[in-house]
């Protein structure tokens, strides 16, 4: 394979981008937990008994990850249903 030359400027520009991702602190296991399809769905089912419906038990949970990871991670819930069956 080929090796690209890499220049000091690059070396230094290298070593701030992942000083900066390891000074992050690491995400809680339930906030990782939301980054997965089986993650949300596992989550959603603890909860959707405790909503009137799921669609208000799913847009709890979008509401967290939007403010956890700063988007949302389904479009919409028949989105997110649709995302589901192909893990079931």
């Amino acid at each position: 394979m080929r090796r690209r030359k890499i220049t000091q400027e690059q070396i230094r520009r290298r070593e701030q981008i992942l000083s900066g991702i390891a000074a992050q602190e690491p995400l809680p296991k339930a906030a990782r937990k939301m980054l997965s399809v089986d993650g949300f769905r596992e989550l959603f089912l603890q909860i959707k008994d405790l909503y009137p419906n799921n669609i208000e038990a799913y847009e709890a949970l979008e509401e967290q990850h939007i403010r956890i990871f700063g988007e949302r991670k389904y479009s919409e819930y028949d989105s997110f249903r649709g995302s589901v069956k192909g893990h079931e």
